[in-house]
Order: C-alpha cells, then sequence, then structure tokens
C-alpha cells in the first residue's frame, strides 16, 4: 500500500528493480486492487529465501512536488524528455511496511 499510495502523491513511476530473484509485487490482494505497475517491485519472504523479509521498490521521479487531484494519464513521455529524472532506490523490511500501514490507517479512522 505504501508505494502504492506514493505512485498517486507523487510524480514518480516504478521502474524494474533487475534483480534477478524474488516475487513479484502484488497488484491486487483480496479485494484491494494496485496500481499495475507493482508488479515491477520484489518482495523477499524469510521462509523462501532464507533471509530477512524485504520489500524492494524502485522509483524515478519525473517531475518535482505533489501530484493535484486530477486523474492519472498514462502518456507521461513527453514530460520525461522535459524534466530532469532522478532515480529513487527504497527498500523496506517487512516490519516498516507494517508500521506504515497501521499508522495510516490509524490516521484514515480518525
Amino acid at each position: 500500500e505504501v508505494a502504492d499510495y506514493v505512485l498517486s502523491k507523487r510524480y514518480v513511476k516504478l521502474v524494474s528493480t533487475n534483480l534477478p530473484f524474488g516475487v513479484n509485487g502484488y497488484t491486487k490482494y483480496g479485494r484491494k486492487r494496485f496500481h499495475p505497475s507493482l508488479k515491477l517491485t520484489k518482495r523477499y519472504y524469510p521462509h523462501v529465501h532464507n533471509m530477512d523479509g524485504f520489500y524492494v521498490a524502485r522509483f524515478k521521479k519525473y517531475a518535482n512536488g505533489v501530484k493535484k487531484q486530477e486523474p492519472e494519464e498514462e502518456d507521461d513521455d513527453e514530460e520525461e524528455e522535459e524534466e530532469e529524472e532522478q532515480e529513487i532506490s527504497v527498500s523496506y523490511t517487512a516490519a516498516e511496511v507494517a508500521a506504515v500501514a497501521a499508522v495510516s490507517s490509524n490516521k484514515s479512522l480518525q
């Protein structure tokens, strides 16, 4: 939910992590539907990959600021050519993702 929130609120897009293993991120979970580009993220489970649990998402920033409430258009090619691009790699442990999700759900209840 964190990466989906960032995609909806900031001028960023997800790019491939280029990691050779891991499980692709969810585009749907139960009744929830997430942005289709979340399949580019990777999940690492302790019981499957014999390591700490991680979630890896690699964002590319294509403009500064916060998105307005207008619906997002799929054709970002013109903006990408005009704006300077920055790549941002982010990885979260499963505990960090759970903590952010818990805080987000508590704020929405208030």
